[in-house]
């Protein structure tokens, strides 16, 4: 039915409100940002919520629910997410993706709660610049953050500080993806650390946060409250834990992308159980809760669709880590939520608008 699974549902006895009634709403001067609560009890459904982003949620949850001859289940639901950063890497430099398709994915994860979306950009950031700012007020209106991000390791040391403060103008949100460089002990780590380390310290000094890959922590360059994104293993050696640890313990902070469950369409032989059934406060030993910023999925469709992607053999998945980044921490139930799955209806709501989640 509902997904992301909420905190708690309350069911009630009976049928409840009426469906395609005008909510009634109540911005609270308290609550937990981006949190609502849902009552379907009486003839009216109720939203109570501290901010814009929580009654769009509410919103979207009030379209999930089944519709039984007019009217909908009666329930009491009180909801908020565990992680602030909800998000889906989509590359844009291997292969062109019209502007309209970017923006019917934004729909999609709004339909799924979630409310970052990271986009790999070519080295000269200004290419496409009114498209950006197409997607990223479409984003905007759907509660999603659009995060830019470039290949820092790959600059001319020239090149580092214009690109970065052109990506950092290009963008109306708080952070820039700083790329690069590849995987633990390769040359290629050797030669980008220091340019990407160079790039964090501008994005920094001009008001950006940057994020890095976690493997870029090995430098001790990076500022302070640098974002760390594990793309590493999910049983992760010294190699990766080290310089993620190195960020965490310099104020920063960790977004959980596990190549092994993260990387939609990854490796052969995944399982949806597989998907769900990790936790990232315990992926990285010394990196719990209070370090986790959230969970983000890496979406690169190659030369496909990156639409059919979200909608296709890909969707099961990044339900569960959508799951995984906003429902209650342990307590994934993976027969519960297939039937969810299953059950969901093919539409939920983000703001007013209703928006295909298939």
């Amino acid at each position: 039915m509902v997904i992301p699974r909420p905190v708690r549902v309350e069911q009630h006895p009976g049928l409840g409100a009426t469906a395609g009634r005008e909510p009634d709403l109540e911005l609270l001067p308290f609550g937990p940002p981006e949190g609502y609560w849902l009552d379907t009890t009486g003839p009216v459904p109720r939203i109570r919520a501290q901010d814009a982003a929580g009654v769009a949620y509410a919103l979207t949850t009030l379209g999930q629910l089944p519709v039984v001859g007019g009217r909908l289940p009666a329930v009491a639901i009180e909801d908020r997410p565990r992680t602030p950063w909800r998000g889906v890497r989509l590359d844009l430099t291997r292969h062109e993706i019209p502007v309209e398709t970017v923006l019917t994915v934004l729909d999609d994860l709004a339909a799924l709660k979630l409310n970052r979306l990271h986009l790999r950009l070519p080295g000269s950031s200004s290419a496409g610049t009114d498209d950006y700012r197409r997607i990223d007020e479409h984003a905007a209106a759907r509660h999603i953050v659009v995060v830019p991000g470039i290949d820092a390791a790959t600059l001319p040391e020239a090149d580092v500080e214009p690109v970065v403060r052109e990506l950092a103008d290009l963008t109306s949100g708080p952070w820039v993806h700083l790329g690069g460089p590849g995987g633990p002990g390769g040359s290629s780590v050797d030669s980008g650390l220091e340019a990407v380390a160079r790039a964090a310290v501008i994005a920094d000094r001009v008001g950006k946060q940057p994020i890095v890959w976690h493997e870029a922590g090995s430098s001790p360059a990076l500022p302070p409250g640098t974002i760390a994104q594990y793309r590493g293993p999910l049983t992760p050696g010294a190699a990766h834990a080290e310089p993620l640890l190195a960020i965490t313990e310099r104020d920063g902070w960790m977004i959980a992308s596990p190549a092994d469950v993260a990387e939609l369409g990854g490796r052969a032989g995944m399982t949806l159980a597989e998907t769900i059934e990790w936790d990232p406060a315990e992926l990285v030993p010394g990196v719990g809760e209070d370090r986790l910023l959230g969970i983000e999925a890496l979406l690169d469709p190659g030369a496909g669709d990156p639409l059919e992607a979200v909608r296709g053999t890909t969707r099961a998945r990044l339900c569960a880590l959508a799951e995984l980044a906003w429902s209650p921490r342990g307590g994934h139930d993976l027969a519960d939520f297939e039937a969810r799955l299953g059950d969901s209806p093919q539409r939920a709501q983000s703001g007013r608008s209703a928006h295909a989640s298939r």
